[in-house]
């Protein structure tokens, strides 16, 4: 029962913080603007060229630890230029790899400023190691995002998959 309750709690969870539609992600599923995507539990989360593919992990009590690079990196080769990795409110330092690679992309970087995060560490680790663009609270976080979506010439090449202006937003917490 335990679990079940926490399929159906978590998106009504979320959904009172957001104006956007939250739901669980689906194999094969092609992103859309304005939803939100949880990974369901036990799976890892990537995005290709034909939308989203869930895996599922290993068993370890660790093995969680690479689905946030695994995430970044396959947003960073799906969507070049016009991904975006968020990284928020966390204490272990993952996600440096992905940052890197939507950074070699030629993606936008952002972190949760520290200050303002109850678990400064993820945050803080993107900023002084996966060299975050930018670093700021949570509701100007959402300001720049909105004017990012507004700015048509930061839509990624031709040919690469799009999400709504054309990028994919994902964000890690």
């Amino acid at each position: 029962v335990g679990g079940f309750l926490f399929l159906v709690i978590l998106p009504r969870v979320l959904r009172w913080h957001t104006r956007h539609a939250v739901e669980w992600a689906m194999p094969g599923q092609r992103p859309e603007a304005g939803v939100v995507y949880l990974c369901p539990p036990t799976r890892a989360m990537r995005v290709n060229a034909l939308g989203l593919e869930l895996l599922p992990l290993p068993v370890g009590s660790t093995s969680w630890l690479a689905c946030p690079d695994m995430l970044f990196e396959s947003v960073a080769k799906t969507y070049q230029s016009g991904a975006v990795g968020i990284v928020l409110s966390g204490t272990m330092a993952v996600a440096l790899d992905g940052l890197h690679a939507i950074r070699a992309a030629g993606g936008l970087t952002i972190a949760q400023s520290q200050f303002s995060a109850s678990h400064g560490e993820m945050p803080g680790a993107a900023v002084d190691f996966g060299k975050a663009d930018i670093a700021l609270p949570p509701a100007l976080i959402a300001e720049a995002l909105a004017t990012l979506d507004q700015d048509a010439s930061l839509s990624p090449p031709a040919g690469v998959l799009r999400a709504g202006a054309g990028r994919l937003i994902s964000g890690l917490a």
